[in-house]
């Protein structure tokens, strides 16, 4: 039996690893169409999907054939299989309210052109730190539908609890998907036994607000897990849990292959984007790099200080 400082000194250190900052990106790249890279440049946003609309519908499903088999292969305490139906409830009621944008630190790759950019597409490039500044000082907002386009900015220290979220890389390998995800898990049943144990100890609350903290992050690695047959995506995503989505009004629609998409945006007072990459099928298309440059060059003449360059891609079509 572990006694009650141990337990405490466990619950502490994994809750620690779900606090710890995630690595940041230099640069982070996203591959679109040429309809994409128009609707982003000229409102200075990005669509945010909806996570049960991504292009990945076996990511969930993925997912809990991760946490069964770590149910399988170590024992718990306080944790059996009906915790996978529990958490499915929640998880579920989590993502209907998520929204998630994906980027990635492959810069020019012929899977990702042929893929996402429709063979024929752009690449954009942004530094992740001009876009952190943009959402630390306040310049970044979603806009409202119901409201005239009313802005409405995001507070970095998140004092509403409106936009919650993750921010770090797509993990793909199975290991350590399968470590960390037992980790958590013990996190949670030391902080379940010692909340057992304990119920009248002045640590009962922290105990009970780490073990929430723990269980957030078990949800965050719904959002970042996937199959290694993925892993040459190199996927960076950003996403947010908005609790009143519907009540904000923020939550517009698309068509794309044939269903219609809800999704947010995330707008940006200031520019964030480096450079426009033309994909290797378009860069030897007279008039798709005469319109592009015509277009930046409007840009830039409003962003003066924040100018976009027009790139090629390096690799090559046979």
């Amino acid at each position: 039996m572990i006694n009650k400082l141990n337990l405490l000194d466990e619950v502490v250190k994994i809750y620690g690893s779900c606090t710890a900052l995630p690595k940041r990106p230099n640069k982070l790249y996203h591959y679109t169409s040429v309809y994409g890279i128009y609707n982003i440049i000229k409102s200075k946003s990005f669509w945010l999907t909806k996570s049960d609309f991504l292009n990945d519908e076996k990511e969930l499903v993925y997912f809990y054939d991760i946490l069964k088999e770590v149910l399988e292969e170590n024992n718990f305490s306080n944790i059996n299989f009906d915790f996978i139906k529990w958490l499915q409830e929640v998880g579920n009621e989590t993502l209907e309210n998520t929204f998630i944008l994906s980027f990635t630190v492959n810069k020019d790759s012929l899977p990702l052109w042929e893929m996402y950019a429709n063979g024929r597409g752009y690449n954009l490039e942004i530094y992740y730190d001009k876009y952190f500044n943009e959402l630390w000082n306040q310049k970044a907002y979603v806009s409202s539908v119901n409201k005239n386009n009313e802005k409405i900015y995001l507070d970095r220290k998140n004092d509403t609890k409106q936009f919650c979220g993750v921010s770090d890389y797509v993990l793909y390998d199975k290991q350590s998907q399968k470590n960390r995800i037992n980790e958590l898990l013990m996190g949670l049943d030391y902080s379940i036994e010692f909340m057992d144990k304990y119920p009248g100890e002045i640590e009962y609350h922290i105990i009970s607000e780490m073990k929430s903290r723990i269980l957030s992050e078990i949800i965050n690695c719904m959002m970042l897990y996937k199959d290694e047959y993925f892993s040459y995506e190199k996927e960076y995503r950003i996403a947010y849990n908005i609790s009143n989505c519907n009540e904000l009004g923020i939550v517009r629609h698309r068509v794309r292959n044939d269903i219609i998409i809800p999704y947010i945006e995330l707008g940006f007072d200031n520019n964030v984007i480096e450079s426009i990459a033309i994909s290797p099928r378009l860069k030897n298309d007279v008039m798709a790099i005469k319109g592009l440059n015509s277009f930046v060059d409007s840009v830039n003449k409003i962003n003066k200080l924040n100018q976009i360059k027009v790139v090629f891609s390096e690799c090559s079509i046979r």
